[in-house]
């Protein structure tokens, strides 16, 4: 395993909590920045995000 600063990670709901997803730990993944944005982009379409 590389040591990955925390600072380049972020947290991400497998299935977003807007969307019904839960917050337990099947439903977490680590992704860097880039990634989380690009998939929170696509799990609430091209209009963004609801916040």
């Amino acid at each position: 395993m590389r040591d990955v600063l925390a600072s380049a990670i972020d947290v991400d709901h497998v299935l977003p909590l807007a969307l019904g997803g839960e917050d337990v730990d099947d439903n977490v993944q680590t992704l860097c920045r880039g990634c989380h944005k690009l998939k929170t982009r696509e799990d609430f379409g091209a209009a963004g995000a609801p916040f």
